[in-house]
């Protein structure tokens, strides 16, 4: 409502200056002077919070390029977008087709997998963390890493060791990024420990 307020005024200086320059009243480069002033004026005041900008934009052209009847424009637009429903999952969806990506929405591909009854069917027993370690690819093998510093309970050490002896030097920072992070969880426990009274 605010933005529609913003162009009528807009709107309404723009028939005055026409009505003024066709008077002869003022100079018509300096009723452009104020077109522009108060077209720019009102695309800043739609453009602040708005959750929009491309709207604020196309609105402030319109009523630069066509003067009042750029205002009628712009308010028109208004109804059509506030008619028109509104979809999140519709806006995802185009955004990804934008950005030509074409790998699936994982929590959308669950979410039609649990909507329409499909269930989950083990293939076979997932890898143990010992053979992606020694066998795995280099993203198997750091997020094994990850799982290990992002875990609640305590892992082989030989799972570490065998990061930090990795040939890989992607898998060695990532192992010595764990083992830091490891080692300085172990020492606040340490610390938290020795200040709790006994």
């Amino acid at each position: 409502m605010r933005d529609v307020a913003i162009v009528l005024a807009a709107g309404t200086l723009d028939g005055l200056l026409v009505l003024s320059v066709l008077g002869q009243a003022i100079a018509l480069p300096v009723a452009f002077a104020l077109h522009a002033g108060a077209t720019m004026l009102a695309s800043i005041a739609m453009l602040h919070g708005a959750r929009d900008t491309t709207f604020a934009l196309l609105s402030g052209l319109a009523m630069m390029l066509a003067g009042p009847a750029g205002g009628l424009i712009a308010i028109l637009q208004m109804a059509a977008l506030h008619l028109m429903p509104y979809s999140h999952r519709d806006n995802q969806a185009w955004l990804r087709m934008l950005a030509g990506s074409n790998e699936p929405d994982q929590a959308e591909a669950l979410y039609e997998a649990i909507a329409h009854g499909r269930s989950f069917r083990p293939g076979s027993a997932p890898k143990s963390y010992a053979a992606i370690m020694t066998r795995g690819t280099v993203a198997e093998r750091q997020d094994v890493l990850g799982q290990i510093v992002r875990g609640h309970r305590n892992y082989p050490p030989a799972l570490l060791r065998a990061g930090l002896t990795s040939p890989d030097l992607a898998v060695r920072a990532s192992a010595a990024a764990v083992y830091a992070k490891l080692r300085a969880n172990e020492a606040d426990k340490a610390a938290t420990a020795s200040r709790v009274p006994s």
